[in-house]
Order: C-alpha cells, then sequence, then structure tokens
C-alpha cells in the first residue's frame, strides 16, 4: 500500500478502488475520468450461467438454482479476486439492465469469498460514459438490486424449463438437435401463422376511377386530377371491369363543377427520440442494418470510440437496451441552445417537447440520444467507420429534432361534383419545414401508406368554377396478402404484443434464424420452412399456453413487477411449473413414433400409400406410409399456394459397397451439399466420411474428417471427444517447411491466386 506523509509528519493512505464493468472496450473511456487510485477491470460479459448438462433447478419447497462458472472464466474471476484483495473499496459497474445486474450479484458473491467487509463493496450505474455521469454515480453507490436479479434469475428458469423439458421431445417426435424457447416459439409461431394467413389468402378484385379535369383561367390551362369518393352519397363499391365500364359511361354524361375549396393549416410533429426497437426498425428500413448488427454498432458508440485522439475513446450515446422516452435535463437544455444557435430561435418551441411511452418502461434509463449534441455527425464521420457514422447520424438527428417545432403545411381540399358523382383531391404544400430540417422521416418505414404523396393543386381554382373532362382513367387492383415478416416488422409485431424486452430482440431474432426454422426470401423477408412449421404446430396442439401470445406478454408484465418488488420470484415460477409440469407429461405421451405430415398425394411408386412429410438428417423429404414394403422417397419444394412439388433428383448409384450392409452406395444431393450414403436407407442408415487424407496432428492416431455445424462445415479429428482439433477452410497435403504441419490451408486473394499457410498457430510460417 503506498503511504506519504503530510506537513505534521502524520500517515496518511491512499485510497486504492477497483471498478469491475461488463466490457472490456469501457476500460479506456472511463479510465480517464478516474483518478490513478481506480483500477479499472471487466467481467467480460457474464461469468456463470445455468449447467449445460442439466437443468440446474430444482423445487423443494424454496426453488434453488444451480449456476457454474461459465468455461475460460475461472481465469477471469482469480484475477477479479485478485485486484480485490488490495483494493479498499469495491464498485461494481455492469450494464444498468438486468442482465448487467446478474452479472454485478454473481462477482459479489465471490467477492464476498475474500471480502469480510460486505460494505465495501457498492453497485453503481450509470446511463452514460460521461465525467459527470460516472463521478455521480461514484458518489452516490448503492447496493445490488436484488429485484432486478431475481426477475433476472426467474426469466433464465422459465426459459430453462421450457427449452430443457420440451426439446428432447422434439428429438423423439421429430428430429434430432431440434430446441425450443419460451419467447423464440412464440416468435416463430407469429411467422408461421403469418405464412399461413398468405397461403390462404383469396385476393378481390376491386377498381377506382380517377378523372383528369382541365379548365382555363385567364388564358391559362390548369389541371385537376381527382379520384371517384361517392356515388349518391355513398362510398362506391365497384368490384368488376363490367361495373367499372358502365360508370365510367355515366360520368361521361355529366358536367362538372368545383362544389368546395377547404383551405387548412395542417401540423406534423417530430417524431420521439430513439429507443430499442424504434432504432432498430428505422435502421433496418433507412439503412438495411439488420438487428445484431445494429446493436453491435450502438453498443461500440456507447461505449467510446476514438475521435481526434485515437489513443482516447469518447462515448457518443446513451445505454442502448431501453424502452424509455425519458430525456434528461442537462440534454435538453443543451440542445435547445443548439436549435437556437444552429437554426435559429424560430425552430425551438416554447417548451421541451415531452414524451412517453404506453406500458411498461424501465424509467431509469433515458431514451437513446448523442451524449454531446455538439459532436455534430460531420465531424464524427472524420474519424468512424461507415456503418457507425451512418448509425450515429440517425440517433443525432432523430434526437435533435425531436426537440424542434412541427412541420407546417397549408393543405387545400378540392371537392368537384358532376350529377351523382362528387370527386375529391387533398394537396399540401410545406410553408414551414421545422423539425424536417434536421429529420425526414418518410424514410422510416417501408410502408407505402406512411409516405407523403404530392398533390399539386392550382393555386387559381375558384368554387363554382366548371371543369370539363380531358381523362378518365378506371383502375384495377386486387387486394393484398399481408406481407411476409422483416426483422423490422417483426420487432414491431413483438413490442405491439408486448413480448420480449430492448434486450431480447436481437436474440429472438437471431435463434430462430440459427435453428432452420425459417430462411429469408430475396426481399430479405421471414419464410418458415418446413421444420419451423411442423415445430409450431406441435407445439401449439400440445403445449398451447406457451405458445400464447397474451400468456406470454403476461408472462413479460410478471417479470416486470418482479423487478418492482410487487411479485415474488418463486411464485411466478411455481404458478407456471405447475400447468406446465401437467401438459408436458401429456405431451410426452407414450408414443415414440416419429411424426408424419400428411401431403393428401399419392405415392408415384406403389399407388396406393400417401406420400408423407419426414425429416432426416438432410432435412425434410416426403416419403410412402407403405414402407418398408414401398421404399419411395424424394426431394420436394413448396409452392407459393402451400402445394408441394417433387423434384427428381439425378440418382448415382456408386460401385463400392457399404461397409456396415454390402448394399450399394449412392451419391444425394442434401441440404449442405452433396454427400454418400447406403443405398438400404432407412435400414443402413451409414453416411460416409470425407476425409482429409492425412492423420490428425495432434493425436497422430485419428483421421481427419470433414464435419458439420449449423450448415458450417470444419475439419476435426475422428477421435473426438477424445481429441479435439478442428480447423476451417480449404486444406492442401502439403506438409509445412517449417513445423513439418501435415497440411497447409489455401486461401484466394483478391486476384483469384491461391495462397498457403501453416494451419499450425505455433508456427511463424504464414
Amino acid at each position: 500500500m503506498i503511504k506519504y506523509f503530510n506537513y505534521w509528519g502524520v500517515s496518511n493512505k491512499i485510497m486504492k478502488k477497483l471498478l469491475i464493468v461488463e466490457s472490456p472496450a469501457k476500460i479506456k473511456t472511463i479510465s480517464k475520468f478516474l483518478g490513478k487510485d481506480f483500477k479499472i477491470v471487466s467481467t467480460l460479459g457474464h461469468i456463470k450461467d445455468l449447467p449445460s448438462k442439466k437443468l440446474g433447478v430444482s423445487f423443494n419447497g424454496e426453488i434453488k438454482i444451480d449456476y457454474e462458472v461459465l468455461e475460460g472464466k475461472d481465469k477471469t474471476i482469480s484475477e477479479i479476486k485478485k485486484e480485490a484483495k488490495n483494493a479498499d473499496e469495491i464498485f461494481l459497474a455492469p450494464d444498468p439492465d438486468r442482465e448487467g445486474e446478474i452479472i454485478a450479484w454473481h462477482v459479489e458473491q465471490e467477492l464476498l469469498k475474500i471480502v469480510k467487509d460486505k460494505s465495501r463493496i457498492h453497485r453503481i450505474t450509470f446511463n452514460e460514459i460521461t465525467k459527470l455521469a460516472i463521478e455521480e454515480a461514484i458518489s452516490n453507490p448503492s447496493s445490488v438490486n436484488l429485484n432486478k436479479v431475481n426477475a433476472q434469475q426467474a426469466r433464465r428458469v422459465l426459459d430453462r424449463l421450457v427449452g430443457y423439458e420440451v426439446s428432447p421431445v422434439l428429438w423423439r417426435k421429430i428430429a434430432k438437435g431440434l430446441s425450443a424457447g419460451r419467447v423464440q416459439s412464440v416468435a416463430l409461431k407469429l411467422i408461421v401463422d403469418r405464412e399461413e394467413e398468405i397461403v390462404n389468402f383469396k385476393p378481390e378484385e376491386y377498381w377506382s376511377i380517377e378523372v383528369t379535369f382541365i379548365s382555363k383561367v385567364d388564358k391559362k390551362s390548369i389541371t385537376i386530377i381527382a379520384p371517384l369518393v361517392q356515388i349518391n352519397k355513398k362510398k362506391p363499391k365497384i368490384e368488376n371491369k363490367e361495373k367499372a365500364d358502365k360508370i365510367v359511361e355515366e360520368i361521361k354524361n355529366h358536367d362538372y363543377k368545383i362544389i368546395s375549396i377547404k383551405d387548412t393549416n395542417r401540423l406534423k410533429n417530430p417524431l420521439a427520440p430513439f429507443m430499442t426497437s424504434t432504432l432498430q426498425q428505422v435502421a433496418y428500413n433507412r439503412l438495411g442494418f439488420n438487428v445484431q448488427k445494429t446493436m453491435q454498432i450502438a453498443q461500440k458508440l456507447y461505449e467510446g470510440v476514438p475521435l481526434e485522439d485515437a489513443s482516447t475513446p469518447i462515448a457518443l450515446i446513451t445505454y442502448m437496451r431501453t424502452d424509455s422516452l425519458r430525456i434528461s435535463d442537462v440534454a435538453i437544455k443543451q440542445t435547445r441552445k443548439f436549435i437556437t444557435d444552429t437554426y435559429s430561435k424560430e425552430y425551438l418551441p416554447p417548451k421541451a417537447n415531452a414524451y412517453t411511452k404506453s406500458g411498461s418502461a424501465q424509467d431509469a434509463h433515458e431514451a437513446i440520444r448523442p451524449i454531446d449534441i455538439t459532436l455534430t455527425p460531420e465531424y464524427v464521420k472524420k474519424y468512424v467507420s461507415s456503418d457507425q457514422a451512418k448509425l450515429y447520424d440517425l440517433i443525432w438527428k432523430r434526437f435533435v429534432s425531436c426537440q424542434m417545432k412541427p412541420a407546417q403545411y397549408a393543405q387545400r381540399q378540392v371537392s368537384i361534383e358532376g350529377g351523382p358523382f362528387i370527386f375529391k383531391v387533398t394537396g399540401s404544400t410545406l410553408i414551414f419545414d421545422g423539425f424536417l430540417k434536421v429529420y425526414n422521416d418518410t424514410e422510416d418505414s417501408q410502408d407505402s401508406d406512411e409516405k407523403d404523396k404530392k398533390v399539386t393543386i392550382p393555386a387559381e381554382i375558384e368554387e363554382n368554377m366548371s371543369l370539363n373532362k380531358k381523362d378518365i382513367d378506371p383502375k384495377q387492383h386486387f387486394t393484398q396478402a399481408p406481407p411476409r415478416f422483416t426483422e423490422a416488422s417483426l420487432v414491431k409485431e413483438l413490442e405491439k404484443e408486448g413480448i420480449g424486452r430492448p434486450s431480447t430482440y436481437a436474440t429472438i431474432l437471431k435463434t430462430i434464424q440459427l435453428r432452420s426454422y425459417t430462411t429469408i426470401d430475396n426481399k430479405k423477408r421471414f419464410v418458415p420452412t418446413e421444420l419451423g412449421t411442423v415445430v409450431t404446430k406441435m407445439l401449439s396442439q400440445n403445449l398451447s399456453k406457451i405458445m400464447d401470445l397474451k400468456f406470454t406478454a403476461n408472462m413479460e408484465k410478471d417479470l416486470d413487477k418482479i423487478a418492482n418488488g410487487e411479485l415474488q420470484r418463486d411464485n411466478l415460477i411455481n404458478l407456471f411449473y405447475n400447468d406446465f409440469e401437467k401438459d408436458l407429461e401429456t405431451f410426452k405421451g407414450e408414443d415414440n413414433k416419429k411424426i408424419a405430415q400428411k401431403t393428401g398425394m399419392t405415392c408415384p411408386k406403389c399407388a396406393t400409400g400417401e406420400l408423407l412429410i419426414r425429416f432426416g438428417k438432410s432435412g425434410p423429404f416426403v416419403g410412402c406410409n407403405n414402407y418398408p414394403e414401398c421404399d419411395f422417397t424424394s426431394n420436394f419444394e413448396r409452392l407459393e399456394d402451400g402445394t408441394i412439388r417433387l423434384i427428381e433428383s439425378e440418382l448415382i448409384v456408386l460401385e463400392e459397397n457399404c461397409p456396415k450392409c454390402e448394399h450399394k452406395l449412392r451419391q444425394l444431393q442434401g441440404k449442405y451439399g452433396k454427400f454418400i450414403a447406403c443405398s438400404g436407407y432407412p435400414k443402413c442408415n451409414y453416411v460416409q466420411q470425407v476425409k482429409a487424407g492425412f492423420n490428425c496432428p495432434l493425436c497422430q492416431t485419428g483421421d481427419v474428417i470433414q464435419r458439420m455445424f449449423k450448415g458450417s462445415r470444419f475439419w476435426g479429428c475422428s477421435n473426438y471427444p477424445n481429441c479435439k482439433f478442428i480447423t476451417s477452410g480449404e486444406t492442401e497435403r502439403i506438409s509445412c517447411s517449417e513445423c513439418k504441419w501435415p497440411f497447409l490451408l489455401k486461401k484466394l486473394d483478391k486476384e483469384g491466386n491461391p495462397r498457403f499457410y501453416c494451419a499450425n498457430k505455433e508456427c511463424k510460417n504464414k
């Protein structure tokens, strides 16, 4: 411990302080605000979780949760404890949400094994990484919020119960490797239900009629294009061409004049600042960023990026996982001054604009905003990556605009009458841009009906002015099926239904894609796979409660109640588990037979059996229900109308016999490419392993074989799990000249030329 003596010779000890954050990226940003008496270390995310190979939850009266240290985190915990031993005060500073709270709690549990005085350990949170926010947090420390810890534990336990208990049933009844999730399965259900709506949708024909009217004012020709809105004071219903043609002929028989002109002013208010869900949606629609990418970039902007001084990162935005629209007084004051100085007082409202969100919001957080308004996008983009600049520009402009005056439009509505027909058209002219000076919101949504249509109405028109018909344009339309979900529209739907929270949206979307339950079409929209559809239907039929949108939304509200201290953790878990356990037992049943989906198609081989959709190692296929008498199988594709079409795949029978049953081997096209398997399938399930042609460089005895994980190929040792050698990429059977490693990895450079390098990490031959 460092000591020094003051003028009177009295010994004073410099207090050593330890600050523990969640992400190592914050260390540089925070260190510049604190003195040399502070040591900052990182947990590198979570340090503990439920066990990977067992349930980890027991229900003996009080619910007991069994945590284990995550792989590779023993060293992290040891280093934190080592620093804590020499610290007089310890500040736990993971992120200010429930996940951050559980990390703080787990660290505290470890520290209490070596720190006897609990009063030395403090919990602090900050919504932005600034000197003021950090110093204020340290000056006002608190303790770990056990209500938030309990809420996170409840969510984790509920998710574990569903995933751990349901997944084995899916393995037994559909295919190995499947999994279920409490929230992810509901999100998948939204996608499956939407696809069913699309398939069952029957388009209805309807027609609109638009007339181009002309007149002359002081020898100047004017034109007004107006749609038909009333016939005999009723909204027209034009179902077919015959009716449209009849109305067109009737329109020709009448004279027309302007019967009213209504001039009004319309205000268009600025949009609220971003919260997590709206940032994800707008970044997707405007920038094409998927949800995960948006959150990764926002995390960097929150933790700090280097600007002019490359050695000193600066945090640019507030915490990005929030459902609050609250804005601090300091931020409002700075923004109002900036608007006045930059755009003039004309753009500043008399008082600050306030925004509220209906439903539950974690008001301890703020909306997502720039920390320092004076760091403009133009300045920042000189120092950060292109994607970081784009997202910061979006956040900055949306926030500044939210504190500006509304845009004003002069709106003119013109009504035209002739006989029983009335036509109306409305046009708007921008007379004051207001917040549009900074932020044009027309690109925020991909829905065309949310974008303003520009209609120009001549200023010279007057009431009772006679008009001539120039053109009558009948147009055929068909009602449209609801669109498939994009990442943006799915987040919007989840938020509307009250499913998930800011910290979970990205995980939900990532999970349903990784599990092969959905694919993405050419418009970047979710399409459920055969597997995703079957899993969803099975869960909906057997575990209807956990697949119910309202039940899942109410569960989110109950988790919020736990966080607020209004509900006991164990009460919620027990209530859920008691019902879930009963439904699960029924779902498990006695039948171990794999389910198969009927197609209604007759087997083309035996002409008596029905084709059923089944699931194998290489994905879905159809097979005859007369198996084993009839062994017909085929790949297939699902057409837009929901029917399926068989795909004739070229069957290549090889000369080589199966080493297990002596049937001929055949080459097949599977989900992940070509492979060789026994022609005696399903009686024999032999699949030929692809060998690299050399022994494992680690254990020297196993073959290096090609393996597959979540659609990605890699090379591994055949002695796995005893030998855990793996490598990825294209291999060449060339020994390394330096370390004699038995193969090199091959990559192509920008010109397409092959380049080889040693796969041995310890070898310098690159």
